[in-house]
């Protein structure tokens, strides 16, 4: 029976809740991920900032008719945008449960 645990990622890029909105999307871009565990101080998962969040903190501004300008409000944090509480699974859970 295959766990949940053959599915997970190994390499996980956290964020603080802290952290400016524009470099978790920063990070999200250079890593090619749509999703950003949110961890305290102790390391304790407190939400999960998601390329959905990040669309929300996005602000447009057209240029011309054609190019738009993508900012965010600088005093925007992941804690703004963050889902939370999140759904957890313990690792060996079967795929057919998850």
């Amino acid at each position: 029976m295959t766990k949940a645990r053959s599915l997970m990622t190994k390499k996980i890029i956290k964020v603080k809740p802290e952290m400016p909105i524009q470099l978790a999307y920063d990070e999200m871009k250079e890593n090619n991920i749509r999703h950003l565990p949110v961890v305290n101080q102790i390391g304790k998962l407190v939400g999960i900032l998601s390329d959905r969040d990040i669309q929300r903190a996005i602000h447009v501004k057209a240029i011309n008719e054609i190019e738009q300008e993508m900012t965010f409000n600088p005093h925007d944090t992941v804690e703004d945008f963050m889902s939370w509480p999140v759904q957890t699974i313990d690792e060996s859970i079967s795929i057919e449960e998850v």
